[in-house]
């Protein structure tokens, strides 16, 4: 499945988890989905692997605790940030 990534505002605000609902139909159907993310706190949450891009160039491919770091962030984006584990163990930027 293709995913175009976060839902709007509008749906947000209605409760609608697209991440979250792709993630529990990829896993039910046993599928790949493929999402395009820009917003790192999604991708580290909801992501089994990223791909980290830098204009077009593959900077890093994996589990999220490998590839959402300070280190490649600052690299990538020139951020200044820390990375927190949430519930689950899940990532937060």
């Amino acid at each position: 499945m293709l995913s175009g990534g976060q839902p709007s505002a509008p749906a947000a605000r209605r409760g609608c988890n697209g991440p979250q609902r792709e993630r529990g139909y990829t896993r039910r159907h046993a599928i790949v989905t493929l999402a395009a993310l820009h917003d790192l706190n999604l991708a580290a949450r909801f992501s089994d692997r990223i791909l980290l891009l830098d204009h077009g160039r593959i900077i890093g491919l994996g589990e999220p605790p490998s590839i959402v770091t300070d280190r490649m962030l600052s690299q990538v984006y020139g951020l200044n940030c820390e990375i927190i584990v949430l519930d689950e163990g899940r990532l937060g930027v």
